[in-house]
């Protein structure tokens, strides 16, 4: 499976998008998408940044743009996507030592 890092910059609310985003989950399953992580820039909070588990990449292309006109709808401006695919693998996880709750997980990527 692939994993997908997309950025963006909105003309709405974050809020408003991340509203938009989250009422398509069904459909984005659909697609064979699942979110992992969404988040805006720190520096700028009109620049969105998302990550999507892909199983397919196609599928993923055709749900971009059959729902072209809601995802327009969001705020999200698609002239400034960008997009970056990764083929990542979980490396290992640390159980805590300390009383702390921590733990962590730590990514590899394969080219």
């Amino acid at each position: 499976m692939k994993t997908q890092v997309m950025t963006f910059k909105i003309n709405k609310s974050y809020e408003h998008w991340e509203k938009n985003f989250d009422s398509h989950r069904e459909i984005q399953a659909a697609a064979g998408m699942t979110p992992l992580y969404r988040g805006r820039s720190e520096d700028d909070p009109q620049k969105v940044c998302i990550v999507v588990r892909m199983a397919d990449e196609e599928k993923a292309a055709n749900f971009m743009e059959e729902n072209k006109d809601a995802i327009l709808e969001s705020g999200h401006i698609l002239e400034t996507t960008e997009r970056s695919v990764y083929i990542l693998s979980l490396i290992h996880i640390s159980e805590p030592t300390r009383r702390r709750g921590i733990s962590y997980a730590v990514l590899c990527l394969k080219k």
